[in-house]
């Protein structure tokens, strides 16, 4: 948050420079041209008083702005957020429901979803606030056998567990303990793609 800050620091202080600029530029223009050209004279006011029209806005929009910056952590502020950071389970289990969200829009910039087409695995792509992708490859409910991917590592499971004499009942809760028949979405692989500097 802080760079970030300083980037647009940055970037409104060359903005507050352009438009001085501008205004410097038309002074000069109109210092340089001679007293009897009037038409030209009173054209190159007009637009020295415009630049200047233009600068006090740029200028009190930048003030508006340094007054709503909250300024840097202090020491204390910094280490109350990492501590948090390491215990962000314990933060989240706390948090209300609005809390959670303002957690994750905080932290979270973007999320797209693709169903992969007779498929039980939806591709999720994550861009964070800090500008890094993550890509998750996910495993949903399914109503039918035909389209689960796993169908052939379940198939040996079930052989597999069938075999150490469990019944039925023992051998769905089982699978469902391992995640090949689930009631929730599963991650099944993360990859980390990209982090912006």
């Amino acid at each position: 948050m802080e760079s970030q800050a300083r980037l647009l620091d940055k970037q409104w202080k060359l903005k507050c420079e352009r438009a001085r600029y501008e205004v410097e530029r038309s002074r000069r223009q109109y210092d340089e041209v001679e007293p009897e050209n009037r038409l030209v004279a009173r054209s190159l006011e007009r637009a020295w008083e415009n630049k200047l029209r233009l600068q006090g806005p740029v200028e009190e929009e930048y003030r508006a702005w340094q007054r709503q910056q909250t300024g840097p952590l202090t020491n204390s502020e910094r280490t109350e957020v990492l501590k948090l950071a390491k215990d962000f389970y314990r933060v989240w289990q706390l948090a209300n429901a609005t809390e959670r969200k303002r957690i994750v829009r905080l932290v979270i910039k973007d999320v797209a979803l693709e169903k992969m087409t007779d498929s039980d695995l939806v591709s999720l792509r994550i861009t964070w606030q800090t500008g890094c992708v993550s890509e998750h490859l996910v495993r949903r409910c399914v109503q039918s056998y035909s389209i689960f991917t796993a169908t052939d590592s379940l198939e040996k499971r079930i052989r597999q567990l069938a075999k150490t004499g469990m019944f039925d009942r023992e051998i769905a809760e089982n699978l469902n303990k391992e995640h090949f028949i689930c009631n929730r979405i599963v991650p099944l692989s993360f990859t980390h793609i990209l982090c912006a500097e």
